[in-house]
């Protein structure tokens, strides 16, 4: 018997269920220093947790109007498939803890900033997106996280109350998010120190998943 009730489990992806922030941080970095740029690990520091999209915009804002964005978005795009082509590794005990919340025939979703194309060549090397009952992508929403659509939309999808939703999230923007629908948030941080007032709104936050069986 659960200590909380919990109807519903729902997953952020990047950072939070696959280590991908160091494929994506090793892409960045590689591609700026290709097209002779200075970017440093604190500068993408700045991109974790926030949408793709906005990843871009900040980026333009860091660098001369006249970079030739197309050129390095080819590159950004070849580098970052080359280390999801390799396969991107699950954060340390997430395939445990997926294969025992699967026991308990709870419904589980993904909700993600990335797009949905992305999202499932992050999970082309395994079978689990399938055993997600819904997936709220990028695309799925006019305001994404921190806002509170996302988590909301996957609920409705689910059709379960946001107060006995679990949600697993790494970054302040996707715990925001989830915290701000009103759901039962759980951090696991992966490269960025949290926000402390966000941090202090969160029902738990662990160091990895194998923590996470004693919310059951």
């Amino acid at each position: 018997m659960s200590k909380i009730r919990i109807d519903a489990i729902l997953f952020d992806k990047d950072g939070t269920i696959i280590n991908s922030e160091f494929a994506n941080k090793t892409a960045w970095m590689t591609s700026m220093t290709e097209h002779g740029v200075d970017f440093s690990e604190a500068d993408y520091q700045t991109f974790v947790g926030v949408p793709t999209q906005k990843c871009f915009d900040m980026a333009r804002d860091m660098l001369p109007k006249d970079f030739d964005w197309e050129a390095f978005f080819s590159t950004l795009r070849t580098n970052i498939r080359k280390h999801y082509d390799a396969g991107v590794p699950f954060k340390p005990g997430f395939e445990d803890f997926f294969a025992h919340i699967k026991t308990l025939k709870l419904p589980i979703g993904l909700v993600t900033s990335a797009e949905r194309k992305g999202t499932e060549l992050s999970f082309k090397r395994s079978g689990y997106l399938t055993d997600f009952n819904t997936i709220v992508t990028i695309e799925d929403v006019d305001d994404p996280k921190p806002a509170p659509a996302p988590y909301l939309l996957a609920c409705r999808k689910l059709n379960v109350a946001p107060e006995h939703t679990l949600v697993f999230e790494d970054s302040s923007v996707g715990l925001q998010s989830a915290i701000s629908a009103g759901c039962i948030t759980v951090a696991i941080p992966d490269l960025v120190d949290l926000d402390v007032l966000i941090k202090n709104q969160c029902y738990r936050v662990l160091t990895s998943f194998s923590d996470a069986y004693e919310l059951f």
